[in-house]
């Protein structure tokens, strides 16, 4: 099985910019690292940071590597964070995406009908991001073509909730069995 998660990164980070962003980036990230370990060993996961100062890195990327000596700005980071969904949804059977709410208006929901047209119809989809995010995209749309949307309504700093955790990691070892 294939996942993609799309997230932002924490602001708390080790002190060694040499690490893979997975283990740069602490405080906040750690229920999406924690996530991820929690899928079976059988899943693929590419985890992806949308992010102003360097556009999109992979998290076995460096922050030394992806850093630039200017930041890349918001555009950069919705086009590069955009082309990589709309690259990557087709072979993914899992998504998941933990966005803030601006960050989902601005890089998904342009994109949304688009992503629907290409998401696997038995894939599993996991969307985190504020209530105003997900009322702005056609939820139904998605429930019509894949196999399980679990949405999260973020309220605060958390990136998803524990029982919308516990959900994903069932449905993802449901599909394994």
């Amino acid at each position: 099985m294939q996942a993609t998660v799309l997230t932002t990164p924490a602001g708390t980070t080790t002190e060694d910019p040499e690490e893979p962003l997975q283990s740069y980036y602490q405080g906040q990230f750690q229920s999406i690292r924690n996530l991820i370990k929690g899928f079976p060993e059988e899943v693929e996961t590419d985890l992806y940071f949308a992010d102003k100062e360097y556009g999109l890195a992979h998290s076995s990327e460096t922050y030394t590597a992806v850093r630039p000596t200017t930041p890349v700005g918001s555009e950069t980071m919705i086009e590069k964070s955009q082309l990589m969904l709309q690259e990557t949804v087709p072979a993914s059977d899992i998504v998941v995406i933990l966005l803030t709410t601006d960050s989902f208006g601005q890089i998904v929901a342009p994109i949304w009908p688009e992503l629907v047209k290409k998401a696997q119809s038995d894939s599993i989809w996991c969307l985190g991001t504020g209530k105003s995010a997900l009322e702005d995209i056609d939820l139904n749309s998605l429930e019509m073509v894949v196999d399980h949307v679990i949405t999260y309504r973020r309220r605060g700093v958390a990136r998803i909730g524990t029982e919308q955790k516990s959900t994903l990691q069932e449905k993802i070892a449901q599909g394994l069995s």
